[in-house]
């Protein structure tokens, strides 16, 4: 079982870029973009029981210095490997952000089933 603390800065940029023909005879458009560093202070704990399988749980919380009140997320899944290089982990994710009110692009929570595919070298 191993366990590491994290410590460290989150850069958030947010882009929205709006054009649409409301009912097709009112031009709407609009752009806008923010970004942010924010503190971060996360653990991440991860179980080997085979050398093949990884069991691995993240999680961070930060925020309300420098950009957004408070932002976080949580990771959970397990990694197979194929070989040394190539892998494949399926797992869930949590994240949420509350941004000030008068700079908020978006606030709220993201979660959901993820997958990830990928070589190590």
């Amino acid at each position: 079982l191993d366990m590491d603390g994290v410590i460290g800065f989150k850069f958030w940029y947010n882009s929205v870029d709006l054009k649409s023909n409301l009912l097709g005879t009112i031009p709407v458009e609009g752009a806008r973009s923010k970004g942010w560093i924010d503190p971060a202070l996360g653990l991440r704990i991860k179980y080997i029981p085979h050398p093949r399988v990884e069991l691995m749980s993240y999680g961070d919380f930060g925020g309300g210095i420098i950009g957004t009140k408070h932002n976080g997320q949580y990771v959970g899944g397990a990694t197979y490997r194929f070989s040394r290089l190539f892998f494949i982990m399926f797992g869930y994710r949590y994240w949420w952000v509350k941004a000030p009110d008068e700079e908020a692009i978006y606030t709220g929570t993201v979660r959901g089933w993820i997958t990830r595919i990928g070589f190590r070298f």
